[in-house]
């Protein structure tokens, strides 16, 4: 199956829920918004070497599509965080 266009999706939710009507269609020069958070980034001090491509790169790793063997990662790791957690807390309580 193929992938929906957000322009059909917007449409259909348009006529099911017209108050949740979405006409954003990103920003109109991403780069000037990138300069803008590295500006910003190097007013705080823990932030000097912040650099464009730094940004970029977050975005972009936002942008993959997540997998499953991600997600059995990222629930495994939840599940031994939350073992640890409780050993945590059982030997504290002893």
């Amino acid at each position: 199956m193929g992938m929906l266009k957000f322009t059909t999706v917007n449409g259909c939710w348009k006529k099911l829920w017209p108050e949740a009507d979405d006409d954003f269609w990103g920003f109109p020069n991403r780069q000037d918004k990138i300069r803008s958070i590295v500006v910003l980034a190097h007013a705080v001090p823990d932030f000097p070497d912040l650099e464009e491509a730094d940004i970029q790169e977050v975005l972009e790793s936002h942008a993959a599509e997540v997998t499953e063997k991600d997600l059995e990662h990222l629930t495994a790791q939840t599940e031994w965080e939350d073992v640890n957690l409780m050993t945590l807390l059982w030997t504290g309580l002893n």
